[in-house]
C-alpha cells in the first residue's frame, strides 16, 4: 500500500483490516485478518481490539471471531434519511407506507449485519419494530429481511449460521436448521421471504429483495399485526414485490 507524508500509517492498517469484512466474509479471526492483510497478528490484534473499543468492531468472545460493530448502525442513523439508498429510494418507501398503512422499512446488508436505513411507522398502529441498535444480524433468523440477505449469502455463510444454536422467540420461531435452509431457497426461488408469528405472537412481516443485475443490492420490508396481515396477505405481498421492483428499477437508472 502506497504511503506519503500526509498518510497515518495506523488509520491505513485499520482501514485494510475493515476492508476484510464482505458478505462473504463476515466473520474473521486474528489469524485470518493476519493472513489476508499481511499484517503481523500482534498488529492486527492491537488494531482490532481499537477498533472494537470504538465499535466498529464486534468479538464473539466464544469462537474469538470478529464481526463489523455497532458503530457502522450510529453513522447510518446519525446520517439519516438522507445517506445513500435511504435517500435514493425513500419516495417509493414512503409511497409503500401510504398504499398498506403499515410500517415499512428499507433495510442494507454490511458483513452478518443488516442495517435499518429507513423506517417509517404504521398509520393506523404503532408497532415499535426498528431494533434499538439500528441493525439485525444473521442470528435474527426469524426477521422476514434476514431471511433474504442470508438466502442471497454463499453457502459457507448459510452453514456458518444454520451451524449455530437458534433462539426460540415464539412457538413459531423456526429452530430446524433443515426447515430453515428449505425456508431460505423457498425465499430466494419465489423472491419472497415472511416472518409469521417468528418473534412476537400477534406481528407478521413480508419482505421483497431489490436486485440489480441479479445482486441483492437491499431488502424493502413490510410489518403489519396478524389479524390485518392475513385478511390483506396478497395485497400486502404484490404491493411489496411492486415497489421492490420499482426500486430495482430506479437504482439500476442511478448506476448508468
Amino acid at each position: 500500500m502506497a504511503e506519503n507524508a500526509t498518510t497515518v500509517q495506523s488509520l491505513l492498517r485499520g482501514l485494510q483490516i475493515l476492508r476484510q469484512f464482505t458478505a462473504d466474509s463476515p466473520e474473521l479471526n486474528v489469524s485470518e485478518l493476519s493472513k489476508r492483510t499481511g499484517l503481523h497478528r500482534t498488529t492486527v490484534y492491537r488494531l482490532a481490539r481499537t477498533l472494537e473499543t470504538e465499535g466498529f468492531l464486534s468479538l464473539d468472545t466464544g469462537s474469538r471471531m470478529y464481526s463489523v460493530g455497532p458503530a457502522w448502525a450510529s453513522i447510518l442513523q446519525s446520517l439519516g434519511a438522507g445517506f445513500g439508498l435511504g435517500k435514493i429510494l425513500g419516495h417509493e418507501l414512503e409511497n409503500l407506507a401510504q398504499a398498506t398503512k403499515e410500517e415499512v422499512a428499507l433495510g442494507v446488508q454490511s458483513g452478518s449485519r443488516i442495517y435499518i436505513l429507513r423506517h417509517i411507522s404504521s398509520a393506523t398502529v404503532y408497532l415499535v419494530r426498528g431494533p434499538e441498535e439500528g441493525y439485525h444480524t444473521f442470528r435474527d433468523t426469524w426477521n422476514a429481511g434476514v431471511k433474504l440477505h442470508l438466502a442471497w449469502s454463499s453457502p459457507s455463510v448459510i452453514s456458518r449460521v444454520l451451524a449455530q444454536p437458534i433462539i426460540r422467540h415464539s412457538e413459531h420461531t423456526i429452530s430446524d436448521p433443515e426447515t430453515l435452509m428449505d425456508v431460505l431457497t423457498q425465499a430466494r426461488a419465489q423472491q419472497i421471504a415472511y416472518e409469521l408469528e417468528e418473534h412476537k405472537i400477534g406481528i407478521c412481516a413480508v419482505a421483497a429483495p431489490i436486485l440489480v443485475e441479479g445482486s441483492l443490492e437491499a431488502s424493502v420490508g413490510l410489518i403489519a399485526i396478524t389479524e390485518r396481515f392475513e385478511k390483506n396477505k396478497e395485497r400486502y405481498k404484490t404491493a411489496l414485490m411492486e415497489t421492490a421492483a420499482s426500486m430495482a428499477v430506479k437504482l439500476g437508472e442511478q448506476r448508468r
